[in-house]
């Protein structure tokens, strides 16, 4: 069943990124949010369809979105929307990882710390890579790898975002 769910939601990612000109970047957005997603928990739809039919539509529209606004995309730019999801998504995480779902709660004390700890370690790591590539581009002068950096940052915060109230609506 879960296997089925991935390959669904992955499915419908890739056929509409690829459809609207966003295959990498609607994967790489996809990916960050999915790993991060796996120990955090988050919002949970009705439905496998509906829920993969959102994550297609966040993933390949936020793709899109960012393609766009890539012609724009200083390394200053990218540095400041680094720090700021970055913080952003920190302190949903410290506040509101791990979420469960009303099927199954997580009863227990140890496995709550040991799930927001893993969601902070992945979110680091997370920040880790940005900063890597954030330097790589500053020290090449480029910004092609910019825009990487960008969908990153969107991916784990659009899965913060879902931990939220607001989110789960």
């Amino acid at each position: 069943y879960i296997l089925l769910d991935t390959v669904l939601s992955l499915s419908m990612v890739l056929i509409f990124g690829a459809l609207l000109g966003v295959f990498i970047e609607s994967l790489i957005v996809s990916f960050s949010a999915a790993i991060l997603r796996k120990t955090s928990g988050g919002a949970h739809s009705t439905t496998p369809l509906r829920c993969a039919s959102i994550g297609a539509v966040v993933a390949v529209g936020v793709a899109l979105i960012i393609k766009s606004i890539k012609p724009l995309l200083g390394i200053w730019q990218a540095i400041m929307y680094f720090i700021v999801t970055f913080v952003i998504s920190f302190v949903i995480i410290k506040k509101l990882a791990p979420k469960d779902s009303p099927s199954k709660p997580i009863a227990k004390e140890e496995r709550i710390k040991e799930l927001k700890a893993k969601s902070v370690r992945t979110l680091c790591i997370y920040g880790i890579i940005c900063i890597a590539v954030l330097l790589i581009n500053f020290n090449m002068r480029t910004t092609d790898y910019l825009y990487y950096t960008v969908l990153i940052c969107t991916g784990y915060t659009w899965q913060a975002f879902t931990l939220t109230s607001i989110g789960h609506k």
